[in-house]
């Protein structure tokens, strides 16, 4: 079963309003960013998205979700990660192609101040070439989810040539310096939508 989560239209006209535009800064207070614009600010928040199968009921992934904001005020102090970045010259959204691992035995993990998640029953992400699309749902049939996810945002600026916010879990992370240390990135198993 194929599902697809994408960023909305009006999500990506939100984006393609930001050509032209001067950014001021990048703004995050560890789950969700804010990026200033010499036109107002926008937040890029995870959102989660059903996708689940027979094996993996109630399994989500996450996807950015790109909202206008009146007040550019993050909940918590946010930290300015940069500043003056130029005008923004191009935009892409970066997709990936996945499915879930079977569900296996999962050890405890610990944590830094020595408590523990118990051990549980869990599962990865696994990740197909976004041109391999069409065997990866004929392999599965209707028995496994395949998901045609959109993970990030790519912005280039006059100074700075990639800046891409991503989800991470339930998180939005923020790379300045080209594509982050993910396994979708690292193996090349994306390709990239350009709204500009």
């Amino acid at each position: 079963m194929l599902y697809s989560v994408k960023l909305s239209s009006a999500e990506e006209t939100l984006l393609r309003n930001l050509l032209s535009q001067q950014l001021e800064s990048v703004d995050s207070e560890g789950w969700s960013v804010d990026i200033h614009t010499s036109n107002g600010t926008l937040r890029f928040l995870p959102e989660e998205a059903a996708a689940g199968d027979e094996e993996h009921q109630n399994s989500v992934v996450e996807r950015p979700k790109i909202v206008s904001v009146a007040e550019p005020v993050l909940v918590n102090q946010p930290g300015t990660l940069a500043r003056n970045l130029g005008a923004v010259s191009a935009i892409s959204v970066l997709n990936v192609l996945v499915s879930f691992s079977p569900v296996v035995p999962q050890p405890e993990i610990p944590l830094p101040n020595g408590k523990k998640i118990p051990a549980s029953m869990g599962y990865g992400w696994v990740y197909y070439h976004t041109q391999d699309r069409l065997a990866a749902i004929e392999a599965f049939g209707n028995k496994q989810a395949v998901i045609d996810l959109d993970v990030a945002v790519e912005l280039v600026t006059e100074k700075c040539p990639s800046i891409i916010m991503y989800t991470r879990g339930y998180f939005i992370h923020v790379s300045l310096a080209g594509l982050p240390n993910e396994d979708w990135a690292q193996l090349n198993l994306f390709s990239r939508r350009t709204l500009s």
